[in-house]
């Protein structure tokens, strides 16, 4: 699990070619969309810009376990990310994945952004996004 707080951390995560080039853009431009929308108007730089107040972002990783996800809130007794009613879904085709977009809306200030490829997570988060999307 990676998770996103300031656009440093995209970039960092760049440098390290840690993650797919097309999936870090996605996320990059995720990240200037709510900066736009929250940082912009109070007079924030975006370099300056930071997303623990509004909800960060997250992408997530073969491997990790989406039903304890209780570092970012998304705890195991409500079942993780399987547990989370969602307030939108998106799914974009990228070259080799498809990606998807979640927004979990924790309350009316903090929203979390979870990104995923899907198909990397078995059938029962293949059936949430469904059910969900």
């Amino acid at each position: 699990m990676r998770t996103i707080k300031t656009l440093r951390d995209i970039e960092l995560l760049k440098e390290a070619s840690a993650v797919r080039g097309d999936i870090l853009q996605q996320m990059e431009e995720h990240f200037k969309h709510i900066y736009k929308n929250i940082g912009e108007e109070d007079g924030i730089a975006v370099e300056e810009f930071f997303l623990v107040d509004s909800g960060i972002i997250v992408l997530l990783e073969a491997g990790d376990n989406v039903a304890d996800l209780a570092e970012i809130g998304l705890n195991p007794k409500d079942n993780g990310l399987l547990g989370a009613t969602p307030e939108w879904i998106n799914e974009q085709k990228l070259e080799n994945c498809t990606l998807i977009t979640v927004c979990v809306l924790c309350n009316n200030e903090y929203a979390l952004s979870i990104f995923l490829e899907r198909g990397k997570f078995g059938q029962e988060v293949e059936n949430w996004i469904s059910e969900n999307m």
